[in-house]
């Protein structure tokens, strides 16, 4: 027993540190692993993970990551990894992990540094709709300029137009007067009239028709907001068409009067 102690002392250098001995270099035998490229290539390409190709190749992910970009491979963004990831997951899995996902933001309040990151990707993705597209076409047409799905703090507007601050609203369907849609429209205004911009609601579609009308009227707010010319900043809410509307329905979306020109 002692001869084995002392054989093992004489195969380790050892320096003495307070009252005992630390071992700081020894002698251990390394195993030496060859790994093929062209097969870390095609696992990758495969859509197999670094993390899983060095699972199963007993390596640290670092090793394999660094074959693959010595062998002329970009890694993946977390994006396009995760999108890869559903991919294979099946239709239930799926479902799973969304359910789980909703069951943890369910009653969670988001921040407002949440809803401003959503609002600004809303805007990057730009989706509009028939209405949207048609109205943009207008103001084209016009020589304005505009931004499809503007981000205005934590909320989008339909089109944005920058140089006259004037926030554009197409209502396209009568969901938008009642439900969550009515309850923000009131605090949605606010603060966009809050922020400097002037919001204008063109109701549209079967019961208010739909005309370049329309973008004649937000033109010429904006040749005034351009000029010396003051505007007071309230909310402008019109007809698609721009006629005017029977008293009557005033009550019915938002408690916001529409106006029009004087045409029957």
């Amino acid at each position: 027993m002692a001869s084995a102690v002392r054989a093992n002392y004489a195969a380790a250098k050892c320096v003495q540190r307070g009252f005992g001995f630390e071992v700081i270099d020894r002698n251990f035998a390394v195993k030496k692993i060859t790994l093929c490229a062209n097969n870390l290539v095609s696992r990758y390409d495969a859509g197999q993970s670094v993390n899983a190709i060095s699972k199963a190749l007993s390596v640290s992910r670092s090793v394999v990551r660094n074959e693959l970009v010595r062998a002329g491979v970009k890694p993946r963004t977390g994006s396009e990894a995760n999108v890869i990831r559903m991919q294979s997951l099946s239709s239930a899995e799926r479902k799973r992990l969304a359910s789980a996902a909703h069951d943890a933001a369910r009653g969670r309040t988001k921040t407002v540094a949440e809803m401003e990151l959503k609002a600004r990707t809303i805007e990057r993705i730009g989706k509009s709709s028939k209405y949207e597209i048609a109205f943009g076409r207008w103001l084209a047409d016009r020589g304005i300029d505009f931004v499809p799905q503007l981000a205005i703090g934590m909320y989008n507007v339909d089109i944005g137009i920058n140089s006259s601050r004037i926030a554009v609203e197409i209502f396209g369907g009568n969901w938008h007067s009642t439900g969550r849609h009515a309850d923000r429209y009131r605090s949605r205004m606010e603060s966009l009239l809050g922020a400097g911009w002037l919001p204008v609601i063109i109701w549209c579609g079967r019961d208010f028709g739909f005309s370049e009308a329309s973008a004649d009227y937000v033109a010429a707010i904006h040749n005034i907001r351009c000029s010396d010319k003051s505007v007071r900043c309230q909310e402008h809410v019109i007809r698609g068409d721009c006629k005017t509307t029977a008293a009557a329905r005033v009550n019915r979306y938002n408690g916001a009067l529409v106006l029009g020109s004087s045409r029957s």
